[in-house]
């Protein structure tokens, strides 16, 4: 249960009714929506489907129109790639095609897509192989780690060094570093030396030596964002800077556009260090001429700053053949900005009038002084929609979420009993419905219940609290259902994580870490991991700092690991890590 209080611009929203800061642009057209379902979370398209998570069921796919193509029935899902998938249903990982048939299942853990016709899989044991588009196995698993192939070769682990192994399974280019990395479009290789980042040719050649303290990952449009005494900058293939090496941190070039910081202040430059863009918050890169940006909601903005739609969306995805996926009221619409007209109507983030927010559209509004009380947590919708569903008020099946269903029926309620109309699980809805008490009864239940998980959770953080650069901040308490997942907000190298630890699932802890939204563009990643392994010695002091770093790039890299008795699950859609005993 929550109170909250209403900003001005949310009062002003309730009064003058749902006048957006800026309009989307003309041009827009509506492909399709999924009004007859409740989507919780969706995903940009990748060759031709979107991964869609309904309500009740999991998740699915639909097409470009908007059919559902693979039915709901996932645990997890990922993108399509290269033709296949791979998704969770039961517990159980699998890879499957475009018509939903399984291509092959039955291992521990898949990598994160077939690369040149073969897979990546770990078998129980723990070791590494590669399967076919059929399922057959191709190389037995023998690999402590491995990556997927590129011009015929892959990064693998054989005690505890890495080399690269061709189509047949030998090392080609022997075991000689800390660690290594698939090789990209570049033809260049990632690979660690006494903790010092390099790359090497397809030969086995050093082209750029070890020397830097970190770096991004893959070149990105030949270029690659590393970091040298602290300092971040932007190296060319040959190792030399182009861009020197003078900002706090930075990340790679997108399109044109990359993220750097100078004097704690984000902004996002051009290859030639002009500014395109200060003081906004990107939530994706920009993907075909478009990047998702975060205002009071998520909306789309082009390269020169016009604005393509209305950040007022609960979601939106990154431009994928011209389509974008927004969640607006609980309703999903796919928008096909392909043929958007900018004009001189169009809002622009660098005019002035465009930085302006809700609150200060909603300044005319006089006099307004309210305390409204709404109920978010789950426990209460629940309730709400079990009393409705009773009533005759089809709330759909009491999941704990405020869909639209669930709006529906609160607002058809609210209109025959004749109390205020919003849709919102208030005091007043409460009372009329008459489960004031029960409400009550049941929270205080589950606060009981969750005393002790609560100390469980503090103790953890305590020991979190007293990693080298960690600074642990105000408590996170999210009501979902029967269990109470406690965690806090987390700084680290001045980004803001939040860290969910939930002790209280069927006798096993589940711990999510990830950074808050408006850092998501702009995170390093050997920051996350080095995080994340302080995380999981936190929580379990047996797990020694090599094993807690293996799997923590292991599961970026692959999407899943397991290691020790854990379970190592990273959400690309979130930047975060769930790990589950």
């Amino acid at each position: 249960m929550r109170k909250n209080f209403l900003t001005i611009a949310e009062i002003a929203f309730l009064l003058i009714g749902a006048t957006n800061v800026y309009a989307d642009a003309p041009g827009i057209v509506e492909v399709a929506n999924l009004g007859d379902r409740t989507i919780v979370d969706c995903r940009a398209y990748s060759e031709g489907l979107a991964a869609i998570k309904d309500s009740t069921y999991g998740w699915g796919y639909i097409d470009e129109d908007g059919k559902i193509v693979i039915e709901p029935q996932f645990q997890e899902a990922r993108d399509f790639s290269k033709g296949y998938a791979c998704v969770k249903r039961n517990g159980n990982q699998m890879f499957i095609d475009k018509t939903g048939n399984t291509v092959s299942t039955g291992w521990k853990n898949y990598g994160t897509e077939y690369s040149e016709g073969i897979l990546q899989v770990q078998d129980e044991n723990g070791k590494w192989g590669y399967v076919d588009t059929n399922g057959e196995i191709v190389l037995e698993p023998q690999w402590d780690s491995s990556s997927e192939f590129h011009d015929g070769l892959a990064a693998a682990e054989k005690d505890g060094l890495y080399g690269y192994i061709n189509t047949t399974g030998k090392f080609v280019i022997p075991p000689q570093w800390d660690y290594a990395g698939a090789f990209d479009d570049s033809g260049l290789g990632y690979i660690v030396k006494n903790k010092e980042r390099g790359y090497i040719d397809e030969n086995g050649n050093i082209v750029i030596s070890p020397q830097f303290d970190d770096c991004q990952g893959s070149f990105s449009e030949d270029l690659q964002a590393v970091s040298r005494n602290g300092k971040w900058g932007f190296i060319d293939k040959s190792g030399k800077f182009v861009i020197a090496p003078k900002y706090e941190s930075a990340g790679n070039f997108v399109q044109g556009v990359a993220a750097v910081k100078i004097d704690g202040e984000w902004k996002y430059i051009n290859k030639n260090e002009e500014t395109v863009f200060e003081s906004i918050s990107l939530a994706s890169t920009f993907s075909e001429g478009y990047a998702v940006f975060k205002d009071e909601g998520y909306g789309l903005l082009d390269k020169d700053g016009n604005i393509i739609l209305d950040p007022k969306y609960h979601m939106c995805t990154a431009v994928k053949n011209g389509l974008t996926l927004v969640q607006e009221g609980g309703l999903l619409h796919i928008y096909d900005v392909s043929n958007v007209v900018v004009d001189d109507n169009v809002p622009n983030i660098h005019k002035e009038n465009a930085n302006e927010s809700l609150d200060s559209q909603a300044e005319n509004v006089e006099n307004v002084q309210q305390e409204v009380v709404e109920y978010k947590d789950a426990t209460t919708i629940k309730i709400v929609q079990q009393t409705l569903n009773e009533a005759g008020y089809n709330c759909g099946t009491p999941d704990g979420l405020a869909g639209s269903k669930t709006v529906e029926a609160i607002t058809a309620y609210q209109t025959a009993k004749g109390i205020t109309v919003n849709g919102l699980v208030t005091d007043e809805l409460l009372q009329s419905l008459g489960v004031v008490e029960k409400v009550q009864e049941t929270v205080k239940e589950e606060a009981n219940k969750s005393k002790n998980d609560e100390e469980e959770v503090d103790a953890i953080f305590s020991k979190f609290a007293g990693c080298t650069g960690v600074q642990v901040g105000e408590q996170i308490r999210n009501v979902d259902g029967s269990n109470v997942a406690l965690g806090y907000v987390v700084k680290f190298k001045k980004i803001l994580y939040s860290c969910i630890v939930n002790p209280n699932n069927n006798g096993k802890i589940s711990i999510f870490i990830a950074p808050q939204d408006e850092y998501k563009s702009t995170l390093n990643s050997n920051d996350y991991v080095e995080l994340v392994t302080d995380l999981v010695q936190s929580f379990d002091t047996s797990i020694s700092y090599k094993d807690a770093l293996t799997a923590t790039l292991m599961a970026i890299s692959k999407g899943s690991y397991s290691m020790n008795g854990y379970d190592y699950t990273f959400m690309d859609s979130l930047h975060g890590m769930i790990i589950t005993n």
